[in-house]
């Protein structure tokens, strides 16, 4: 399996295809807005002391939108008979949704790894 990163423009690639051959592309709003969220929130851990936490609830709220993005792309394939955009769409909602249960399911342990670090005063406890 790829890195994470080539396992992304995999994902993308696989609804860029389909939308492009019927001259749709991604928003450019929702790509311009999701750039911007993500570099504030890089942003933000230069000045914070709790950057583990922030990524953590950024991450998860990321994984959100992106399952509602892609339930919204199904719906509308759906009601142009896009079987492909379908098909690609919902193998990347099931990756989409694993990775959001995943992070949830980490949550308690990376707060509670937060905390005990933090309690030392380490400088470790935000990275």
């Amino acid at each position: 399996m790829g890195s994470a990163g080539e396992q992304v423009a995999a994902s993308r690639a696989s609804v860029e295809e389909p939308c492009a051959r019927m001259d749709e592309g991604s928003s450019t709003m929702k790509d311009a807005g999701g750039k911007v969220t993500a570099m504030a929130q890089s942003l933000s851990g230069f000045f914070a002391a709790d950057e583990v936490m922030k990524g953590s609830l950024a991450s998860y709220t990321f994984e959100h939108m992106e399952i509602a993005s892609y339930t919204i792309l199904i719906a509308a394939a759906e009601s142009l008979g896009e079987t492909e955009v379908v098909r690609a769409c919902e193998d990347n909602l099931r990756e989409e949704v694993a990775m959001a249960e995943w992070l949830k399911d980490h949550l308690p342990s990376t707060t509670e790894e937060f905390l005990a670090r933090a309690e030392t005063e380490s400088d470790t406890a935000k990275r």
